[in-house]
């Protein structure tokens, strides 16, 4: 939502990574960043629900991530570790705060998240 704002000229900055806003020059050549604010080495996290034990299992299955931003380069990345591709899964739009409840409700089978979404799920 907020990178809609910000492409439509709605904000004059925002916050972003720094993969989400690779993604963002591509469709606003003249932005620029200030700052690099902090790296979120490890953070990132695909968590699944318990019958979900590789990659592979997610072939078929529905998987949520920010669409659009570097949670689906995330994914999709992680997809080739297992020779799959985004058109083997069901890419679900999906917010970091919405991946435990709709693992909970069986929206999706797994879904990207980060700290402290992740941690919190673990314990």
């Amino acid at each position: 939502m907020e990178q809609a704002n910000f492409s439509a000229g709605k904000y004059d900055g925002i916050t972003s990574s720094l993969g989400s806003f690779i993604i963002l020059s591509a469709t606003n050549p003249d932005i620029q960043g200030v700052i690099i604010i902090d790296e979120s080495t490890g953070a990132d996290a695909v968590v699944a629900q318990s019958q979900i034990k590789t990659v592979a299992d997610l072939k078929g299955k529905k998987l949520g991530a920010n669409l659009g931003g570097f949670s689906e380069v995330f994914v999709t990345e992680m997809l080739k570790t297992a020779n799959l591709t985004s058109d083997d899964v069901n890419l679900v739009k999906s917010e970091a705060l919405e991946i435990p409840q709709r693992l909970k409700n069986n929206a999706i089978q797994a879904g990207h998240t980060g700290n402290p979404i992740f941690l919190k799920l673990l314990n």
